[in-house]
């Protein structure tokens, strides 16, 4: 067996397929989202994979080490994110500690800390990532199964969603989906004003900007509810396999227009999309620590759904920095 840390000595075809064929296999670690992070600001990609004597992939994991600033200043919020993996063939205990020695021993040097989101129960191989010194931390996410058709998805909405959605209708909004890049910038000023208040980063449009030109068009989808010529809310969504996944959103962050529920409209009507479309689940990506209360989760559940803790691995690898790190997130979400 062979690590390889080369993204061009592996072929993409065979990288595509085996993410697509393996039962965990997402759309974060395709060679797609590889070029996605390359070519995003203060984005890097860190592509690891192992080969048999064959080279055949047998285990294939990408991160992407994410920096608010340029220079030296961007060492203070370097964090490794990986979302969804790794993936290993017949998961094997061996190739995943393999894989995990590779990847810190390149690491330690790039990033402050790594955060495998999982996006699958873990329970089988957390006793590999606990020996390589990574605390496994309870986090949600809540999966909505869409397979069950409209009326019965209906069916399980909250008394409060329903009454916003018949609401959202009296108001004469508009839902429209599309690919086009003007919508992109509406929905990039939306999500900028969005995380603004609520004080959290995001990429810069860029990255959105190349999901639209290295992806196809089946992969992703912008969504919006408009009124009067404006759009008021929009959603980037990203579709693989037949899950839909509500990867960014954003609003407008007037009251009066907020209580007339285009949000509530908004799901609704990404859902019928979905389903007119053969898809089998929406991913909500997230939903927050099970041990504090969160009323972005008590939202989203109100649309039915079940909770699932898949958890998180986290490590530390530059503890000094990642203390000073905290106390600067702190002062930036001040200013």
């Amino acid at each position: 067996m062979q690590v390889i840390s080369d993204a061009d000595k592996i072929d993409r075809t065979e990288w595509s397929d085996f993410v697509y064929k393996h039962p965990h296999g997402n759309i974060f670690l395709t060679p797609e989202m590889f070029d996605v992070y390359k070519n995003t600001k203060n984005y890097i990609p860190l592509f690891l994979a192992i080969i048999d004597e064959n080279k055949e992939i047998q285990a294939l994991l990408l991160a992407v080490i994410q920096r608010e600033y340029s220079g030296i200043i961007g060492n203070f919020s370097a964090r490794s994110i990986v979302f969804g993996g790794p993936i290993i063939k017949d998961n094997s205990y061996e190739k995943l500690d393999q894989l995990l020695n590779k990847y810190d021993q390149i690491i330690k040097r790039k990033a402050i800390y790594t955060q495998f989101r999982n996006f699958y129960c873990q329970n089988g191989i957390r006793e590999i990532f606990v020996r390589n010194d990574y605390t496994y931390v309870n986090h949600l996410n809540i999966i909505l199964d869409l397979s069950v058709g409209e009326d019965e998805l209906w069916k399980n909405f909250s008394r409060s969603r329903k009454k916003g959605i018949k609401k959202a209708l009296s108001e004469n909004f508009i839902f429209e989906f599309t690919h086009d890049k003007q919508h992109l910038r509406e929905f990039y000023r939306l999500l900028s004003n969005t995380y603004r208040r609520i004080k959290l980063p995001i990429p810069e449009e860029g990255h959105f900007e190349e999901i639209l030109k290295i992806f196809s068009n089946n992969n992703f989808q912008i969504f919006s509810i408009h009124k009067n010529g404006e759009i008021v809310v929009a959603m980037f969504a990203l579709v693989y396999k037949k899950t839909i996944l509500g990867y960014y959103m954003g609003s407008v962050s007037d009251n009066e227009i907020i209580k007339q529920k285009p949000i509530d409209l908004l799901f609704w009507e990404v859902f019928k999309w979905s389903i007119d479309r053969g898809l089998n689940f929406f991913d909500w990506m997230g939903a927050g620590k099970p041990e504090k209360s969160y009323g972005v989760r008590d939202f989203k559940l109100q649309y039915g759904g079940e909770t699932k803790n898949f958890g998180r691995f986290e490590k530390t690898h530059k503890p000094l920095i990642y203390n000073l790190a905290k106390i600067g997130l702190t002062i930036w979400q001040k200013l």
